[in-house]
């Protein structure tokens, strides 16, 4: 657990719970489709995004309203991911 965890645990258990459970469910997702070489990564920061760690996908998205966080709306307008990755089905868009 990192410290930042640590904290929000602290401060508000039921954000931390939600935190960690829905970083489990969108984590593996944004690496395999948008943290990788050429498009989100550390490196190539496509459009100044870079979703290659835990901190910087929160930026994305709002908490206590998923469907209107930033990331969601991208995923689910169909622009994101690009190239040869697979659009989000329904179902890994309300996970």
């Amino acid at each position: 657990m990192s410290n930042k965890s640590l904290t929000l645990h602290l401060i508000n258990k039921q954000l931390k719970v939600w935190i960690d459970s829905t970083w489990f469910t969108i984590g593996p997702l944004i690496a395999s489709t948008c943290a990788m070489s050429g498009c989100h990564d550390a490196t190539t920061k496509a459009s100044g995004v870079n979703l290659s760690t835990y901190t910087n996908i929160v930026r994305y998205v709002t908490a206590g309203n998923a469907t209107g966080s930033t990331l969601y709306t991208i995923t689910k307008s169909g622009s994101m991911p690009r190239g040869t990755v697979a659009k989000y089905t329904t179902a890994q868009l309300t996970q």
